[in-house]
């Protein structure tokens, strides 16, 4: 059944599960609306995604609180951690439309790499999008994988911002001859028997160019850098 508008309804995904609880801190600035510092115990357990917004973070407080909407650099790993900026905590805002969590079994743990500021740390989760505007489009088309750094801070981070290392099968370098794929597959043929496929009109542009400069469009909200490694998605 259609809305009166005449089209069909997508399904929004604003809430999700994690694939697991983490354990962790929260620093409690951003409990009290700074008021205080330090850091209580929590445990991190859903995920907000609010379009053209930062990533929201939904934990249990030692105290029996339940808090949403945290933004990554809120979160720490070992109380004694360092502060971190959010746009280290992010790559980009969040796209809207549908998204999945999900836990590959071959990063399950892996060891990694953030390009940009050559922080290492593990992997958790990965925040797969679609159904939205950005993801019909191969060049723009983005993941995030939740990493833990050695540091002690949260990261979400496209795969063009990681290199991996997986001991048995890896060699790790950045591979500069990468290409994003400009193309849309498909496997059905137009009647002349030509193959399906659309091209991107827009194959080498990020999805956030315009905004790459040093201020965010909106106060209170950081942008990610730019884009280390022109590696496919």
């Amino acid at each position: 059944m259609l809305p009166r508008g005449g089209q069909s309804e997508v399904v929004k995904t604003y809430a999700l599960d994690l694939p697991f609880h983490v354990y962790g801190y929260v620093d409690r600035q951003f409990l009290t609306d700074f008021e205080e510092t330090g850091v209580v115990p929590a445990v991190w357990f859903g995920l907000l995604t609010p379009a053209n917004r930062a990533l929201g973070l939904t934990v249990m407080l030692e105290c029996g609180a339940v808090y949403r909407g945290l933004p990554p650099h809120a979160w720490r790993f070992a109380p004694e951690a360092p502060a971190a900026d959010l746009a280290a905590c992010q790559a980009w805002d969040c796209f809207g439309g549908a998204a999945q969590l999900l836990e590959y079994q071959y990063l399950r743990e892996l060891p990694v790499k953030v390009l940009a500021t050559q922080q290492t740390g593990s992997y958790l989760f990965t925040l797969e999008w679609a159904e939205d505007g950005f993801s019909r489009y191969p060049g723009q088309t983005k993941c995030f994988h939740a990493i833990e750094l050695d540091a002690g801070t949260l990261t979400f981070q496209p795969n063009n911002h990681l290199l991996w290392h997986e001991s048995s099968f890896t060699r790790p370098q950045v591979p500069t001859w990468l290409r994003r794929n400009p193309i849309v597959y498909g496997v059905e043929g137009w009647p002349d028997g030509e193959d399906a496929r659309v091209e991107d009109p827009q194959p080498e542009e990020d999805r956030h160019a315009a905004h790459e400069g040093p201020e965010s469009r909106r106060e209170g909200v950081c942008k990610g850098g730019g884009t280390p490694l022109p590696q496919p998605d």
